[in-house]
């Protein structure tokens, strides 16, 4: 994997990580998750939009290409619905330690439909996320479940399908074309699913956090952009666990400045076995 890849991986870690502790710290409580999550979508895609003109417009000639596109849409719709919602409702490091569990499905299905090599140390490095992951939530002889969990982790199996799909056919786009046109329909798609009058509900979460919403909306379009530009330097099943470092920074950051003391050495070692197996899967072929 080339030093821009790494590079680029690693700035998508950053933004996964401003994203989260912005929502954690800086937001109101909201009337309607769904409308607000629209809302955070639609600056996405103005954010995206703006560097159209840096980086051109192109669309591709494929016309089959955009039922899956559409596919890929209604996934990442409800997921950025399930993940805004897991990251306000859970334990902040608990919300984002069960995200490489997707990885499984990325290693796997990437071997299959995008034809990305298959290894032992692949399988290993997933292996090492998932015992940090258990580690991390290990409560007594049971496991840490909540609502905010459980929302996580049905997004990590959402997330596996966008994250493929954007692989797969993100070149046939300028990626920035790619990224607004996504957020525009996923905004779309939530407010529709918002229900009853959706217009009102969405200005409403407006009028709660303002400019909070817009500066989410961004840090999450700067999140896809640069794991776009990564996956366009390397495999997907590379790429994706060195994002997932954004892991040990949010755990740190939980521990050590929000105070979320609970479990604190399992947090922290859990975090530390899932940045190993990140590095198992990034360089060991």
């Amino acid at each position: 994997m080339n030093i821009t890849g790494v590079v680029l991986a690693l700035a998508a870690a950053f933004f996964a990580f401003s994203w989260r502790i912005t929502v954690r710290t800086k937001l109101k409580p909201s009337k309607n998750d769904m409308a607000f999550t629209a809302l955070v979508d639609f600056f996405a895609a103005l954010t995206a939009a703006a560097f159209i003109p840096i980086f051109g417009l192109k669309l591709p000639a494929n016309v089959n290409l955009v039922g899956i596109f559409l596919v890929s849409v209604v996934f990442s719709a409800v997921g950025d619905f399930l993940i805004l919602y897991a990251t306000k409702n859970a334990d902040t490091a608990d919300s984002s330690i069960l995200m490489p569990l997707s990885n499984i499905w990325v290693l796997l299905l990437a071997a299959v439909f995008l034809h990305e090599p298959l290894s032992v140390f692949k399988i290993l490095g997933v292996m090492m996320i998932v015992l940090g992951s258990i580690i991390t939530l290990s409560r007594g002889k049971g496991l840490v479940i909540n609502k905010g969990i459980v929302a996580a982790f049905i997004y990590g199996w959402l997330i596996t399908g966008t994250i493929l799909i954007d692989k797969g056919i993100s070149n046939n786009f300028s990626l920035p074309v790619y990224s607004a046109v996504f957020y525009f329909l996923s905004s779309f798609v939530l407010t529709l699913l918002t229900g009853g009058q959706p217009i009102k509900k969405i200005v409403t979460e407006f009028k709660i956090n303002k400019f909070w919403s817009a500066a989410v909306g961004a840090q999450w379009a700067l999140f896809s952009l640069t794991l776009l530009f990564a996956y366009s330097q390397a495999e997907a099943s590379r790429v994706i666990p060195i994002m997932r470092v954004f892991i040990v920074m949010v755990t740190l950051y939980s521990v050590f400045i929000l105070k979320e003391r609970e479990r604190m050495w399992q947090k922290i070692a859990g975090s530390l076995i899932v940045t190993g197996g990140a590095l198992v899967l990034a360089y060991l072929k």
